[in-house]
């Protein structure tokens, strides 16, 4: 059974080429022990969603995130300081809308609160802005209403797709 993390992992796993993958650049990119990148290395190859040679299964993959608004429901809270779960967006937040954010007494934004995909996602989010993007994505997919959703579905898809091109190249 998939945890929140797997989707996080699979967000690393989308930007490391396979004959560069390592648990540890994951690891440490994520936050996560090493024991938990490998089980969840497990869980994504046992589901089908990244193969032997670490490549991501970009069509399953998307079947997973836009299906974490059930299995992994997030209800937007109230305004609150915090980090902004993705790279605001002006296309998909309205203006007298808030933008999501993670709550946190050091953030530097004030926003409408989620919690974050996994304890972990705003320490991943830190490390790399294209992993902060999509997880961003990942929280309008969540807690986003139709409008939201739909354009992070897009966005998603159009930048795992780019980037799984590239990586097949190199």
């Amino acid at each position: 059974m998939l945890r929140p993390q797997d989707i996080l992992v699979g967000l690393i796993v989308a930007q490391i080429p396979g004959k560069c993958w390592k648990y540890e650049i994951a690891s440490q990119q994520s936050g996560l022990s090493l024991s938990q990148v490998f089980a969840s290395v497990k869980r994504l190859k046992h589901a089908s969603l990244i193969d032997s040679r670490m490549g991501l299964n970009v069509d399953a993959f998307l079947q997973v995130v836009e299906a974490s608004r059930y299995y992994f429901a997030v209800r937007p809270g109230r305004m609150v300081r915090g980090i902004v779960t993705g790279i605001f967006d002006k296309d998909l937040f309205h203006e007298n809308e808030g933008q999501y954010v993670w709550p946190d007494a050091n953030g530097s934004v004030r926003g409408v609160s989620v919690e974050p995909l996994s304890k972990t996602a705003p320490f991943a989010a830190l490390q790399d802005e294209e992993v902060h993007r999509w997880l961003g994505y990942v929280d309008a997919i969540r807690a986003g209403n139709a409008r939201e959703r739909s354009i992070a579905q897009s966005r998603l898809k159009e930048e795992l797709y780019a980037i799984d091109a590239r990586n097949s190249n190199s």
